[in-house]
């Protein structure tokens, strides 16, 4: 696939404008910017990723001044989501206001929006950072801050150039995902790469396409300061040149006692500056930046590397012909050296320097660590990192509870902080324990007496000038991460770093007051410690925190409060007049979710209500499109731009032609639901079982007629999990234009769904490794998310139903999702239930009706209601425990009724009450309710039985892999599968069933053994099943085969399908492809011929294409083998399907040429052809 380039145009460009640059040694300037922060696509390892930038570039421009300057800079907000800018270091001194912490000190800026940071450069000299401080934005939002001296001067040799090198990662997950994910508990995404000023360097690739480089051009002989910024999410990074050493000479815009070294460790938050003297041989010389992390047992990630280059002027382009030597770097486990880099620093000595405070105020002693909470509202659970638990970090065994609606500056300015925060910060741990025992890293009851924990938003207050002074210590609870810990609004004295745990009585006698390195951010060493001391001299609120992105995440932070003095000079004045206050931050824009293209589908004839039948013919474009929903941008696979897809709306008798071209980079098949396909086999769509799939690139066309079948079917992909959004409703109407109810005014498709942000394909690997622990985001209407889902303020748009007082309505209700049945209603509304399937069914009044996944329900909603606005929800319904639980999907629509005004007279909308989720009875009442339709030309039900098969579905386990013996009981060493009579169905991923059958060549495809009972009658619905254990093992021996069932052409078939317990008690909604099967019955518990037999309904039973198998029940069905080919029988929940709950019917030729199956059509590709 041809790699896509990087989008480098921008709609918009912007200049950044400095109003005024001072002389050296002339007035204090100001120097302005315009921060466009927006949307860009960038692509690496063959992937495109959309990420958040500004103006354009990543990463963004540096913000150049020299000391004493004002800086303003505007920001313009053109992302989805809200964000802040954070000036990283920069003391801010009385400008609070401006330090752009998120919810600290000020309410994100809404999309849509702008503000202006102002303030003072002062008493700073060095190198500093910006970036943004909202979710995890700042692994692309971000970019240096130079703060040169004012009089041109600096303490080491004046370097030729400066060169920011700034350290960060590239990651493919979407950043806000990425945030909610570990707001969820889940840290388990890691980047892909580190980057060296955006670019991965040429050790990363994808199908041979090597990521381009940072590459830094010197002179011989010349020194260049390079200015060696950490922006990284979550990694401290090694950083050296091969064949080069380098002189420390600041950090954090301090300078430092000039220290050499070949190596530079800098940590999330830090900012280090280097002089590196071009003194090598004229040459290339790779340079290398390299995440380090602790060592096992705690938890491991891959190995980040950036690989960039030095090259020298005059050195030729091949290197001479030489290899271009490598550094050589520490094993990415040693944290040691970062150990010793940071302690050998010193600051430097000189008359302006800061002096250390001797004396102390207030000490804190704080641990660092994690711990653990109850998830959700619980307040007891169990512990040890169980389901039940979310691991937090924490401060003194507290973990910072952020805001989310307000600023703590602005309740502490406003004398408003009840309800908001506290002021208890604790000073100390609440036990004294041997904080760096490496017993504690995994989870254990040793730890679980220790950590206590809890969220609470606890910030501690300071009086103006009080002398403080902080034990930083980390603890090896559940972890042994070293923690670099940011403080903003000041630079702090680290007086001294020590490993271990720290000991007043010993190791105060390490502190340096001579010369102590000035930091903002403080590396507290992994299992060790870190003393400084600062003088509150700086009123406001100040946030400290570790800055490791997911220590933050978790809770590790609190903010200082400092008082205001006794002058104006030292105290904090009001906000200034840019300032925006949370209020005026409140109004979130709607997410845009307007697409760039629609494709027309062209209907070239449509035959006339009772005219002759016409041909309806579609192109159908299969393509991807990104679709921004609950703040994250996700690629969909759609077809002609639109989700849900275009409705295919025909007439009985009319001939569909549908050209499919897969535009997509997987290969596809399109199955017609529903639509009976007779003698058309060929068309029926179904991926490795009438066809292989159309691959990338290619064509197909789909020609089919459609016979004595009225009402609604959909469409859908039959190949993977691309049918959640490749999909779209397919209208029968009758050839008469009379319905046996009366006519509605309009007809409107309700497609019931789900919302995933997991790559679909990636969904359907997972699924088929044994992993089933993923869950859609949300319900869909018609695509919609509903208002009940947000993110960030930001609203998802519902779908709106628009009537007219008095009239009717035909809602074709239809269920694409694929985990779950839904509830759906309609407040103060009510519903005549007239068809499911393509069939009719005798009226039935209801309030709410039940679709599961593969079904179609015809319903006729009259607008009787006062006209208003009501709501509509759709609900997934799912077992309760012992079953696995899965989170509440919902989406809300609206019935607007014309003339109702926009704010529905000022009342509130009603909403529908809806039943439990767990109660799956409302479900099987709804369906047990409904019968045929009685009229002329309805099929009557086979009196006579040629072959019964009675098929238990449930769940089983095999051997992973190609052993044959394992341990049982969902053990490592099983995937559990899903069975029907203990067979789980192997899908053919090369080849098609219907081709082999009809060549004559099923060896080693297939068999025609397909059991039609169990191994063993048992209680199938035994709730003691459910749960793994030794009585299951006994009943589920459970072997992975293609065994099909062949039928006589005409032979009457009774199936009892009955539900069983065996690991789940999930209903089961059975498809069969190709025919409608007469619904006899359905029942609970287990069946028992003699008794319920007299239940079957043989006068007016519903036909179906798809048989809700209620839970821990059974369903009757009959059919005549009428239709020759090879028809797919499946569950419609899509997790079964993967687990094999299904089988194929092969149905022979009948005795003449029309009951036999034709020849595949001109317009069919063979597997090998395809």
């Amino acid at each position: 696939m041809e790699k896509l380039s990087m989008v480098t145009s921008l709609l918009c460009a912007i200049t950044v404008a400095v109003l005024a640059v001072a002389v050296v040694g002339g007035e204090a300037a100001v120097v302005e910017h315009t921060f466009v922060v927006h949307e860009m696509n960038a692509t690496h390892l063959c992937n495109t990723t959309k990420i958040y930038v500004v103006n354009g570039q990543f990463p963004g421009p540096t913000v150049d001044v020299t000391e004493g300057d004002t800086v303003v800079v505007h920001v313009i907000n053109k992302l989805p989501f809200g964000l802040t800018i954070h000036w990283h270091g920069v003391r801010q001194m009385r400008s609070c206001w401006a330090d752009g912490a998120g919810f600290v000190t000020e309410c994100p800026i809404p999309p849509g929006n702008k503000h202006t940071y102002r303030f003072n450069v002062t008493g700073q000299v060095g190198t500093l950072w910006w970036h943004a401080h909202v979710t995890c934005l700042r692994a692309t939002i971000n970019g240096a801050f130079i703060i040169r001296p004012r009089d041109g001067k600096y303490p080491f040799p004046t370097p030729a150039k400066d060169v920011p090198i700034i350290i960060g990662e590239w990651w493919e997950l979407d950043l806000i995902e990425l945030d909610r994910r570990m707001m969820d508990g889940n840290f388990d995404d890691n980047p892909l790469s580190a980057t060296i000023n955006g670019k991965l360097g040429d050790l990363s690739n994808c199908s041979r396409m090597v990521e381009e480089s940072f590459i830094l051009d010197v002179k011989h002989g010349e020194s260049y300061l390079l200015r060696v910024i950490n922006t990284a999410l979550f990694s401290e990074y090694y950083f050296r040149v091969a064949g080069h050493t380098f002189t420390v000479v600041g950090a954090d815009g301090n300078y430092l006692t000039p220290f050499k070294t070949d190596m530079v460790t800098v940590a999330p938050g830090e900012a280090i500056d280097v002089i590196m003297v071009a003194d090598a041989p004229p040459a290339h010389y790779h340079m290398i930046a390299l995440a380090n992390q602790p060592p096992e047992p705690d938890p491991q990630i891959p190995v980040f590397t950036s690989r960039g280059l030095v090259r020298y002027a005059g050195a030729t382009a091949n290197n001479n012909g030489l290899p271009v030597p490598m550094p050589i770097m520490p094993n990415q486990h040693n944290t040691m050296p970062s150990y010793y880099f940071h302690a050998n620093l010193t600051g430097l000595a000189h008359p302006e320097r800061h002096r250390v405070p001797m004396h102390v105020d207030e000490r804190l002693f704080v641990t660092l660590g994690l711990g653990s909470i109850c998830r959700g509202q619980n307040t007891t659970c169990k512990r040890r990192r169980s389901p039940e638990t979310i691991v937090v970090a924490t401060m003194n065994n507290v973990s910072f509870a952020h805001p989310k609606t307000t600023a703590l500056l602005e309740r502490y300015y406003d004398g408003t902080s009840k309800g908001v925060y506290t002021e208890d910060f604790p000073i100390r741990p609440p036990r004294p324990f041997n904080y760096t025992n490496r017993d504690l890293i995994p989870p254990g009851p040793l730890e679980e007496a220790l950590e206590p924990t809890f969220k609470a938003t606890k910030l501690k207050r300071f009086k103006y000038n009080t002398s403080v002074e902080i034990i930083f210590q980390s603890t090896t609870l559940m972890q042994s991460d070293s923690n670099p810990m940011h403080l903003h609004g000041y630079d702090v004295f680290l007086l001294a770093q020590g490993l271990g745990n720290f000991n007043a009585k010993r190791d105060v006698r390490k502190f340096n007051y001579h010369n102590p390195q000035l930091r903002n951010t403080v590396q507290v060493p992994r299992g060790g410690w870190a003393a400084i001391r600062f003088v509150t001299d700086n009123p406001g609120m100040w946030y400290l925190h570790c800055h490791f992105e997911f220590h933050i995440i978790m809770g590790m932070a609190t903010a200082f409060i400092v008082e205001d003095g006794p002058t104006p000079e030292t105290s904090l004045p009001p906000p200034p007049p840019e300032f925006k206050r949370c209020g005026n931050n409140a109004d979130q824009t709607t997410m845009v979710a307007s697409l760039l293209c629609t494709v027309s589908v062209a209907v070239l004839a449509v035959a006339a209500v009772g005219g002759e039948a016409g041909v309806v013919e579609h192109t159908f474009v299969v393509h991807e499109m990104n679709v921004t929903h609950l703040c994250n941008t996700t690629k969909i696979f759609v077809v002609n731009g639109q989700l849900p897809g275009p409705t295919v709306d025909v007439t009985e008798g009319d001939t569909v032609v549908v050209h499919v071209v897969n535009k997509i980079p997987h290969g596809l098949t399109i199955h017609w639901h529903g639509v009976r396909q007779l003698r058309s086999c060929w068309a029926d769509g179904a991926g490795f079982i009438t066809e292989c799939p159309i691959p990338p690139g290619s064509e197909r066309t789909y020609r089919f007629n459609v016979t004595d079948q009225v009402g609604t079917l959909w469409w859908h992909a039959h190949v993977t999990c691309l049918r959640s959004t490749i999909n779209g409703a397919f209208i029968i109407r009758p050839r008469d234009g009379k319905y046996p109810f009366p006519t509605p005014v309009k007809d409107v498709p309700i497609i019931i769904g789900e919302w995933w942000e997991l790559d679909l394909v990636e969904l359907d690997r997972r699924m088929r490794d044994g992993n089933f622990d993923d869950n859609p985001l949300s319900a869909t209407i018609n695509g919609k998310l509903g208002d009940l889902s947000n993110c960030s303020g930001i609203v998802e748009e519902s779908f709106v139903l628009d009537v007219k007082h008095g009239e009717s309505y035909l809602l074709r209700v239809i269920n694409t999702a694929f985990f779950s049945e839904y509830y759906f209603k309609v407040a103060g509304h009510t519903f005549t239930v007239v068809g499911v399937d393509g069939n009719y069914l005798t009226p039935f009044k209801t309030d709410m009706v039940t679709v599961a996944p593969g079904e179609a329900i015809d319903v006729l909603m009259v607008a009787d209601a006062p006209p208003a606005h009501y709501h509509m929800i759709a609900l997934a319904n799912q077992p309760p425990e012992p079953d696995p639980q899965i989170p509440e999907y919902i989406s809300r629509g609206l019935v607007r009724y014309t003339g109702a005004d926009a704010n529905n007279n000022g009342l509130p909308v009603p909403m529908p009450i809806m039943p439990n989720q767990h109660n799956t009875m409302p479900s099987y009442y709804f369906h047990a309710n409904l019968t045929g339709l009685m009229h002329p030309k309805h099929r009557r039900v086979p009196m006579h039985v040629d072959e019964r098969i009675f098929i238990i579905l449930g769940l089983g386990t095999i051997c992973r892999g190609r052993n044959t013996t394992c341990k049982r009981q969902r053990s490592l060493e099983t995937i559990e599968v899903a069975t029907m009579n203990n067979v789980s169905f192997t899908h053919p991923n090369t080849t098609a069933l219907l081709e082999r059958y009809y060549d004559g060549t099923p060896e080693g495809v297939y068999t025609e053994d397909f059991p039609v009972r169990p191994p063993r009658p048992y209680n199938y619905t035994n709730p003691a099943l459910i749960p793994p254990g030794p009585l299951e093992e006994v009943l589920e021996p459970t072997f992975k085969a293609t065994k099909l069932k062949r039928f006589k052409y005409n032979t009457s078939v009774e199936i009892i399908f009955q539900s069983s317990t065996l690991l789940m008690s999930d209903s089961n909604p059975m498809h069969l492809h190709g025919y409608d099967v007469f619904l006899l019955a359905q029942g609970l518990g287990n069946f028992n011929a003699k008794r319920d037999i007299r239940k079957f309904n043989y006068h007016n039973p519903q036909l179906r294409n798809t048989i809700l198998v209620p839970r821990g029940g059974w369903a009757a069905v009959r059919f005549i083998t009428d239709n020759p080919g090879m028809w797919y029988l499946h569950c419609h929940f899509e997790f079964h399907i993967i687990m094999g709950m299904a089988t194929a019917f092969i149905v022979e030729d009948g005795p003449t040429p029309e009951t036999s199956l034709p020849p595949p059509p001109p317009e069919f590709k063979r597997c090998d052809a395809s």
